[in-house]
């Protein structure tokens, strides 16, 4: 086990300390932000956000009415206008990942949808509500602490409940987080995150490897958790290949009405995979190599496949083509 080395920027402490400072009264003083739309994935904000936190949002609270503005607030320049207004989320924080390593509760502002029209799924996407945990996040702009990215994705929602700090494993950022999104921690609803695990996969792509991501949810399906399990081989059967059995196990069919739909999906698509596994991989496994850009990272997955001719040949196809490969890469968890 690896437990994380936390991350603290020293040239950013006593910017950060100073503007939290400011917001621990709660930001009263309404501030000139402009604001910054970007879409930007887990790895890149992981990257360049100089503040990561875990927390729980105590409250959101519009301090700006709605206003309008031009695309250029936008990185991508897509829409001509911005309906927009500022608000302010009051934060419960549990762990600090990266910047200042002291401070339990935060408010920070953010730009979100407050058009009365629809657009590519707003105002629903990536909102903030009370109560939720997430990783989020932040930056400094003139000593205000704010979102690292308005509208669009800036937080990653948690549904893996609360971890200390000590418990919290992985050497980078990276790591750190995607063990936080599947890893089962304290007072976590059971459902949720039976039926959300699937999901933190998709969330969190190129934070690790997929072989490192699979291995790590396969010894979710030991857990002693009946709705763990059942996550676990949801998130297999929605995502990989090689433990499609899983849903004829207790834990699924007996599994809440809750997640009915999941395990229909799960059923389907994991069908379809291992058919098309079986009839290419096994048949003309040069076709398959060439389809998957880390191919022995897909091999290495192959290779703990419950069927033992797709994982034998997985094996044998890792020794001739993967000669600088090891599969221990995919074993830290």
């Amino acid at each position: 086990m690896t437990v994380a080395r936390f991350v603290v920027i020293d040239r950013w402490t006593r910017i950060i300390a100073g503007g939290i400072l400011l917001c621990m009264a709660g930001c009263r003083s309404q501030p000139a932000l402009v604001p910054h739309i970007g879409v930007r994935d887990a790895v890149v904000m992981a990257k360049e956000a100089p503040i990561v936190v875990v927390g729980v949002a105590k409250s959101v609270t519009r301090v700006a009415s709605c206003r309008t503005f031009d695309s250029s607030v936008s990185s991508e320049k897509l829409e001509d206008e911005w309906p927009l207004s500022l608000k302010l989320v009051s934060l419960e924080v549990e762990n600090v990942l990266k910047g200042s390593s002291d401070v339990r509760e935060v408010s920070f502002y953010r730009y979100e949808w407050c058009g009365d029209y629809v657009r590519n799924g707003t105002p629903e996407v990536a909102g903030i509500s009370a109560g939720s945990r997430s990783i989020y996040f932040l930056r400094m702009d003139n000593n205000y602490l704010r979102a690292f990215n308005d509208y669009t994705y800036t937080h990653l929602p948690l549904w893996s409940g609360r971890h200390e700090n000590t418990e919290i494993q992985g050497d980078s950022i990276d790591e750190q987080l995607i063990w936080l999104m599947m890893s089962p921690g304290h007072d976590m609803n059971g459902e949720a995150f039976a039926e959300t695990l699937r999901l933190q996969v998709l969330y969190g792509d190129g934070l690790a490897p997929e072989n490192r991501t699979f291995r790590h949810i396969l010894n979710l399906l030991d857990h002693s958790d009946a709705l763990v399990r059942a996550g676990a081989c949801l998130a297999v059967a929605w995502n990989f290949s090689g433990r499609y059995s899983c849903l004829e196990q207790p834990y699924i069919t007996n599994a809440p009405e809750s997640l009915s739909w999941a395990i229909e999906g799960a059923r389907n698509s994991g069908k379809q995979r291992e058919e098309g596994l079986r009839k290419i991989f096994l048949t003309n496994p040069s076709r398959w190599l060439r389809s998957f850009p880390h191919a022995c990272d897909e091999l290495d997955i192959l290779s703990l496949h419950e069927d033992p001719e797709v994982a034998d040949s997985a094996r044998s196809i890792i020794d001739r083509e993967c000669s600088t490969y090891s599969r221990a890469r995919g074993r830290g968890n």
